[in-house]
């Protein structure tokens, strides 16, 4: 599929057309679960080895979410190590890695907390205002027990899912449970 194939798409049965700027603009990744291993170990480096061959746009935005505690610059320093061990390109280049690592943010928060999601989502808000982003990629790399609620209890993580930003450019990927 081309680019164009793209511009129209069908949804609950009405068509939703994307202008070129539609599916040029800004985007933030959002990344559930930016502490773990799937997301240190393949994803973060697959998208520096995109953004070494000049693939990923300037104005594309990572934000990682996780319940670890930490600074951005303390992320940043995680990522950096972790792109140098498992980069497929096998080289790390400091300017690239500057230009990588301005995207990146992080956030500190539990899954299953609303004000947490409060949180959040003025930090996403105030994000979005400085980027000018109009599109989102979720991308969930957490475990089904974080998605899912114990039997006789509630978890708030599916509703707060559902109260993220969500524009007809918006994209929802979940981990595979298979390795």
């Amino acid at each position: 599929m081309c680019e164009s194939d793209f511009r129209s798409i069908e949804r609950d049965g009405a068509e939703v057309s994307m202008s070129g700027d539609d599916v040029d603009s800004p985007c933030i990744m959002v990344v559930f679960g930016a502490s773990g291993d799937l997301t240190r170990k393949k994803l973060i480096p697959a998208l520096y080895s995109l953004d070494c061959d000049g693939l990923l746009d300037d104005n594309f935005t990572i934000v990682g979410f996780a319940r670890s505690d930490k600074s951005r610059e303390e992320f940043r320093n995680e990522i950096r190590d972790t792109i140098q061990k498992f980069s497929r390109k096998g080289l790390f280049s400091p300017e690239v890695w500057e230009r990588f690592s301005s995207r990146l943010h992080y956030f500190t928060g539990q899954y299953d907390d609303p004000t947490s999601h409060i949180k959040f989502g003025k930090f996403l808000g105030q994000l979005e205002t400085v980027c000018g982003a109009r599109r989102y990629l979720y991308y969930l790399a957490l475990p089904v027990l974080i998605m899912r609620a114990p039997s006789g209890s509630t978890s708030s993580f599916p509703l707060f899912l559902a109260n993220l930003k969500f524009t007809e450019l918006t994209i929802i990927s979940p981990k595979t449970p298979y390795g």
